[in-house]
Parts: structure tokens; sequence; C-alpha cells
């Protein structure tokens, strides 16, 4: 409870120019970089747990899974791309309607997608992908979503310009970002395009 009504003060704050610098400081983030959480062994407890910890939320979870549908489906996709699928939890419910895909950087969490998925999914670094990957597969997939991914490359702007230039590249019509408002922000300050197309999670969903 605590943590929930920090985090919405905090964002309230943030709405406001003079207390916004210092909201945006105290804000979610994950200066220690992607590779802790996804890759690193260091690691290996969260993603173990990730499951179990989004079971639990997933109904409260922005967008719902339906809502993420009517966004993709508004660009008319022949193929879609799930950028950090995870386990396959919304790659699930897209595959139904789409022709989806999903890729995530950590291969024990790409273990767990469902059997009939698993064709569907891939490994990969989207900030160090294999040298000519992303020349082979320019343009590959008409839309490519993420959510709360990219929040693990603020306050490095190496890792997040990599990251979202190597998914412009990819992504022929549209990139749909579902992330906290300050990292949408700084998405905007580090890669500025208008292929990128961004939804806030609220922060009752935290």
């Amino acid at each position: 409870m605590y943590r929930k009504f920090r985090l919405l003060a905090l964002s309230i704050l943030y709405t406001f120019a003079l207390t916004r610098s210092w909201a945006y400081k105290r804000l979610p983030r994950h200066r220690s970089g992607y590779k802790k959480h996804w890759i690193d062994e260091q690691g290996k407890k969260q993603r173990d747990t990730l499951e179990e910890r989004q079971s639990v939320t997933l109904q409260r979870f922005f967008p719902t899974p339906a809502g993420l549908r009517r966004r993709i489906a508004a660009y008319n996709p022949q193929n879609v791309l799930d950028i950090g699928c995870g386990y396959g939890r919304l790659l699930e419910e897209m595959a139904k309607h789409f022709n989806a895909e999903g890729c995530d950087v950590a291969n024990d969490l790409l273990e767990k997608v469902r059997p009939d998925l698993r064709e569907k999914v891939f490994q990969l670094d989207i900030v160090n992908p294999p040298p000519g990957w992303i020349t082979e597969h320019r343009n590959n997939w008409d839309v490519s979503y993420a959510w709360a991914v990219f929040m693990y490359f603020i306050d490095d702007p190496e890792s997040m310009a990599s990251a979202m230039k190597h998914t412009d590249e990819i992504t022929k019509k549209k990139i749909i970002i579902w992330d906290w408002k300050h990292v949408c922000d700084y998405m905007r300050s580090v890669y500025p395009s208008e292929k990128f197309e961004y939804h806030y999670i609220p922060v009752t969903s935290g």
C-alpha cells in the first residue's frame, strides 16, 4: 500500500514543472541495467518468479488483451512481434488473432512459453543483436509492441537509443509502447520518431 501511494504521489509531482526533476529521480527505474535482471545469474530468482507474480496481477495490468488487440488491429498487420515476450503472457492472446511472434533476451523465460507456441519465439538481445541480424530482418514485422520493457534501459541513453533504433529498423508500420510516463518521455527525448506510439501504464497497475 505504501509503495502504491508513494508511486501515485511521485507520478502526480512529475506532472508539475517545478517538481518534475525531483520526482523523476525517484520514480521506478533500473540503473543497474537490463542484463542484471534478464541475463545475469543474479537475476535468475526474478525470472523464475515472474510468471507467479504476474499471474496474481494479470487482470489489473494495462493494457488488457482486448485493448492491445484493438491497437494492433488498427494497423491491419500481416505479422506482429512481441518484444520482451517473456513466458508468453500476452503472446498467447495475440496469437489467437494475428500472425504473432515473440522475442526475449532471457532463454529461461522462453523455455516456459506454451509448447504449441515455441516455434513462434526466439532469443534476441534488442540492444546488441547478432551481426547482420537487423539487416536480414529489416521491416520484417508490420507492428511491434512492448509492455514495460524499455523501462530497463532508462538512464542509459546508449542502450535505449540502440534498442529503439533496432526496433525501428525491423518494424514497418508502428511500434506500440506501454510503459511509465517518465519512461515514455525519456524515450521521446533519446530517439524521436513518429513510428513509436506511446501509452502510459496507470499507476494503479503497479
